[in-house]
């Protein structure tokens, strides 16, 4: 919404050059370590707009709606669509199953090297996604709970 309303003031459209885009701390770093070429696909990737991604539970039954396997390293997070709302209007969505979260946030769960019963302390727990993945990667501790 942003950029469109930079577009529309600007009359320019919005600004592709890396100068122009990235934080001048991160352009003067990135320059110094990426080529122009580099430098250009990591702008890209920095300005596009993410997929729509979510998890949900095992026990979901078929999605009456379009998605897709996300690109992502964890394989919590498989699914992502273009359209949020299909997702957001779902039966699924609305009867819990389906779970709202950036792939981001489960980098932490999939490479902390927890073992089964460790304390486990989640310091940005804000909704708690996190600690929904550890009581669903290590069920057994949800007595503790």
């Amino acid at each position: 919404m942003l950029r469109k309303a930079l577009s529309e003031l600007s009359g320019k459209g919005f600004p592709s050059a890396p100068e122009d885009v990235l934080p001048e701390i991160l352009f003067s770093r990135w320059k110094k370590e990426f080529s122009a070429a580099q430098l250009k696909e990591l702008t890209e990737a920095f300005s596009s707009t993410p997929e729509f991604t979510f998890r949900i539970e095992k026990k979901c039954p078929e999605l009456t709606f379009n998605y897709s396997r996300a690109f992502c390293i964890d394989p919590a997070f498989p699914f992502g669509t273009a359209l949020p709302g299909d997702v957001l209007g779902s039966k699924e969505f609305s009867d819990g199953m389906i779970y709202i979260q950036d792939p981001a946030a489960s980098l932490a769960v999939s490479m902390a090297p927890a073992k089964k019963m460790e304390r486990i302390l989640d310091l940005c727990a804000a909704p708690g996604g996190k600690s929904l993945m550890l009581l669903e990667k290590y069920p057994e501790v949800q007595k503790f709970v």
